[in-house]
């Protein structure tokens, strides 16, 4: 890990001093009015955030959240690239690439080529027509949406549709893998079914879990979305042929083994395709905005236990300025839909074995009821969030809460963010998590805590 530290601050040192004479041929020993023009910028981010958990039966003391990126953006007439590392430090050092792409610009054609991180739909914080890039849950949901999406090597081509005044888009994107989501291996955040899942698999050796990987040429992702502006209406279609983000899970028995329970346990990324709608518009003082999808798997009628069934999403939502103040209030409404009549059992027969191991070896029955990974067919949410803002927007509370409603569980967040100078800020953070076991937030019952995050942003 040193050694990668080193060759990555070797890297960024490199690349500042060699800036200059790459892209510019000018002398050497600018004037100062021609350093101001150069075209490389930096900026960066960083995150100090100590969180001291609240209950005596919390999986810890406190833990300590340390986030460092690192971006530069070099811009020419008709080029571009663009990059952003990021250094985190939990339990242990990750460095990661977050981007780093090329952009040429051609007239009415954008050429985007690299590693990328793209948002689409008009949700705020939530998606469900946003399926290119992987979410990367080591810290659950706490960081921002953008922040929490991983990067996807893509080749992405945007172009203007007929003339100007359309304001009609069209972009086009092909990646040559698929990228899985990330949950941590282990510490506070980890979900608690996957802590369950490895008791098992530790106390029966005639259980085995086989997880599929997406590294060849044939499991890439093809997807377009046409944008327009119609009046005072934002209009967006899309269509997306990849694999889904959360893994079907298939337990085949092994009936010769003489172990029992005996068999292996199969997570595998079903095929899909998303055909979705996307919009938003203002009506008066509210803000509105919705996304609808249409996902397609190969099972349209629900006989095939190892593939997960088809479904309707929709996403509603809008902000709007109270009336007291200046109080705003944001709420969205999340749903997917699948017949109960076509719904498959997600683990046949393995979650009868693991209900029933269970007790035995201290875990919570609850956790297996619905499969393991049960929340493509579960998402049912509505998330609120209550600011307003004092002294010149210097102070800044929010109270925020995001309720599971079939499950009825939530978590409720409190920050009070004050702006200290130009770039630093302090946030003072009290997170609540409430519902039974094995749901969303019911599985983090314990991790009650309050912190202090310091950010700057420069």
């Amino acid at each position: 890990m040193k050694k990668r530290f080193f060759f990555f601050c070797l890297f960024l040192t490199a690349t500042a001093l060699t800036g200059q004479s790459a892209f510019n041929t000018g002398e050497l020993f600018e004037t100062e009015e021609e350093f101001i023009s150069s075209p490389l910028t930096w900026s960066g981010y960083y995150e100090f955030e100590p969180r001291f958990f609240m209950k005596g039966q919390a999986p810890a003391d406190y833990e300590t959240i340390h986030v460092l990126d690192l971006a530069f953006n070099i811009d020419k007439e008709k080029l571009a690239m663009k990059g952003d590392f990021r250094i985190q430090h939990n339990d242990d050092v990750n460095l990661s690439l977050k981007e780093l792409y090329v952009s040429a610009y051609l007239g009415r054609f954008q050429i985007h080529a690299g590693n990328q991180v793209i948002v689409w739909g008009k949700g705020d914080e939530l998606h469900i027509v946003d399926l290119i890039n992987a979410d990367d849950y080591r810290d659950f949901f706490f960081p921002d949406y953008l922040r929490r999406r991983r990067g996807e090597n893509m080749l992405r081509i945007n172009t203007i549709v007929g003339p100007y005044k359309w304001n009609a888009n069209l972009e086009l994107i092909y990646t040559p893998g698929f990228s899985k989501m990330t949950f941590p291996a282990s510490g506070p955040w980890q979900p608690q079914v996957y802590q369950a899942l490895n008791t098992i698999l530790d106390a029966c050796p005639g259980i085995l879990m086989s997880e599929e990987s997406y590294h060849k040429l044939h499991d890439g992702q093809f997807a377009a979305r046409w944008t327009q502006t119609v009046g005072r209406f934002d209009l967006g279609l899309s269509w997306y042929r990849g694999k889904l983000r959360i893994p079907s899970v298939q337990f085949i028995p092994d009936l010769s083994n003489s172990l029992y329970p005996a068999g292996t346990i199969k997570l595998q990324n079903n095929p899909v395709t998303v055909i979705g709608l996307e919009g938003g518009t203002a009506l008066g003082k509210v803000n509105l905005r919705g996304e609808a999808a249409r996902y397609i798997t190969s099972d349209t009628k629900g006989n095939k236990p190892g593939i997960q069934n088809s479904k309707w999403s929709i996403l509603l939502g809008g902000d709007m300025n109270l009336p007291l103040h200046n109080l705003n209030l944001n709420i969205q409404y999340q749903k997917d839909f699948v017949p109960d009549e076509k719904m498959n059992p997600m683990m046949p027969c393995f979650e009868d074995i693991a209900q029933g191991l269970a007790n035995q070896l201290g875990l919570e029955p609850a956790l297996f009821e619905g499969g393991i990974l049960n929340n493509y067919y579960d998402y049912h949410l509505v998330t609120a969030r209550l600011a307003d803002s004092f002294f010149r927007e210097q102070f800044k509370p929010e109270i925020q809460c995001v309720y599971n409603v079939d499950a009825k569980d939530y978590m409720i967040t409190l920050k009070l963010n004050q702006k200290l100078t130009e770039g630093l800020y302090a946030i003072g953070i009290y997170r609540l998590f409430e519902g039974e076991p094995g749901t969303l937030f019911g599985q983090y019952n314990n991790n009650d805590f309050v912190s202090l995050r310091m950010e700057y942003v420069f």
